[in-house]
Formats: structure tokens, C-alpha cells, sequence
């Protein structure tokens, strides 16, 4: 999915309404699992990616949308909604942008040192 692509879902996402789970979660890139790296080399390459296609995204929300929040997700604090849940599972910071009544947040993340990256996109509400 090119940047034209991701911008486009972002705001389609804000449209939609939110399924059971109370907010959309997109992944915008999921890497292979890491159980077979044991220097750890693939998932740094795979980190450096995500990283670099996250910022670009950020830059083209932010030229829409105006700068966005850097928010460290606590696990404690932020698991007070089913999105904030969600993302303390595995992201450590997104960037957060308010639209249209509902919070997008964007990140890179990963569960476990063996699991894959993520590249996410979410639409919901983060504070209770």
C-alpha cells in the first residue's frame, strides 16, 4: 500500500463506524515472525522499515491534519479503553492526531522479540 493509499484509508476510517471491538485497527505493513533470527538482524531491518514508512505516513498526516501528539503508552494508564488496550500490548509510542471526534493513532510495534513488527493505523477513542 502506497502513502496516497494509507491517507485515503485514514479518513475512510474515520467514516465508518466501529466494529464490536470499538475501534478499527489496520495493519498497514506485518513483518514474518522472528523465531528463526537469532542475531536479531531481520528485525532490525525490519524495525528500520517500518520506522521509515511510518514517518513518511506521519509527515503526510501531519501536512493534512497538523502535528500530532507523541503519546508513550503506559500500559497501566492506557488500558482504560479497548483501543488503548490494544495498542499497550505492543506499541510503545504512536503519533496521535483528534478528527472528526475520535482519535487516530499511528505506530510500530511488537509484541515479543520472536513475534512480528507491526505497522498499525487505529481509529477509536484512547482516553476514557
Amino acid at each position: 500500500m502506497n502513502t496516497d493509499d494509507m491517507l485515503a484509508l485514514a479518513e475512510d476510517l474515520l467514516t465508518r463506524p466501529y466494529p464490536p471491538e470499538g475501534y478499527h485497527a489496520v495493519d498497514l505493513e506485518i513483518s514474518d515472525d522472528f523465531s528463526d533470527d537469532p542475531t536479531g538482524d531481520r528485525a532490525a531491518q525490519a524495525w528500520q522499515e517500518f520506522d521509515a514508512e511510518c514517518a513518511r505516513l506521519a509527515a503526510a498526516l501531519t501536512i493534512r491534519w497538523g502535528t500530532p501528539q507523541l503519546v508513550t503508552l503506559d500500559q497501566r494508564v492506557h488500558r482504560g479503553t479497548p483501543l488503548g488496550a490494544y495498542l499497550a500490548d505492543f506499541v510503545a509510542i504512536v503519533h496521535m492526531w483528534h478528527r472528526a471526534g475520535r482519535t487516530v493513532c499511528l505506530g510500530v510495534g511488537q509484541g515479543d522479540k520472536e513475534l512480528p513488527i507491526q505497522f498499525v493505523l487505529t481509529v477509536g477513542n484512547l482516553t476514557a
